[in-house]
């Protein structure tokens, strides 16, 4: 009778074993600046069907996502729309090698406004222009070059109040979009995505207002090899192919 009982209950816990739900799904997660989404999101598609593996792309302004980082955020790779943040990183140890230059993105002047000339710098400063937005520079190296390229331009100081800024790229998009806001300054790899391509009117701005875009991968156990195949892919022809065709220069 004892091994009888034994036999259950032994049987009872390989049915509730087996029965009990799984969640070792293969899974990479890319924590990525939201001025490089489209391309991203692309990349991890073409890599997803390529590997039989789930991509999960996450999207904010740069510094926020490092200091999600450095919080233990489950990243396994971080695409930055600079160097800055990914250095910090490597030097937190958060890494495990030096980031490296993935490409370069554009910043441009953006409007939906058929009447705005964003070819004249002195057209901003008309009180037509109410509104001008950017990615909170705290936190988005786009939202720094624009400030650089409006002081240097000798306009920062005329158009500072209609300043408006956005939590990163992504918000400065909507606000241009719905015409929240008359200009805005993004990044030429949204506009030359295939869902925002031909909408409004850009001017893209000096190449010494090109932005370094870095990349690393994350310190932790999570499919280590996978990882790096992911990160050769972006930097692999076909990868660089995509990153022109979203408006990114490969040097």
């Amino acid at each position: 009778m004892i091994k009888k009982i034994t036999l259950f209950i032994a049987l009872f816990g390989m049915v509730f074993t087996s029965c009990k739900p799984t969640n070792n799904i293969d899974k990479l997660t890319i924590a990525t600046a939201a001025s490089a989404q489209f391309a991203l999101k692309k990349l991890a598609i073409n890599f997803s069907k390529k590997h039989n593996i789930k991509v999960d792309v996450i999207l904010g302004s740069s510094g926020k996502l490092t200091t999600q980082i450095i919080n233990g955020a489950p990243y396994d790779l971080f695409f930055s729309a600079d160097m800055y943040y990914p250095k910090m990183l490597f030097n937190k140890e958060k890494t495990e090698k030096k980031p490296i230059t993935y490409a370069y993105g554009a910043p441009v002047i953006w409007t939906m406004r058929k009447d705005i000339a964003i070819d004249s710098l002195v057209q901003l400063k008309d009180p037509s222009i109410k509104h001008l937005a950017i990615a909170n520079p705290r936190n988005a190296p786009y939202g720094r070059k624009a400030i650089r390229y409006l002081k240097q331009k000798n306009v920062y100081m005329s158009v500072e109040h209609k300043l408006v800024y956005g939590e990163s790229i992504s918000q400065v998009n909507e606000y241009v979009l719905n015409k929240t806001v008359e200009v805005g300054v993004t990044a030429k790899s949204i506009v030359s995505s295939p869902k925002l391509k031909g909408k409004g009117f850009f001017k893209e701005l000096d190449k010494e207002y090109w932005v370094k875009q870095g990349a690393v991968i994350i310190k932790n156990k999570n499919l280590p090899e996978m990882k790096k195949q992911f990160l050769e892919y972006v930097l692999s022809e076909e990868g660089k192919e995509i990153l022109v065709n979203y408006g990114y220069s490969i040097i």
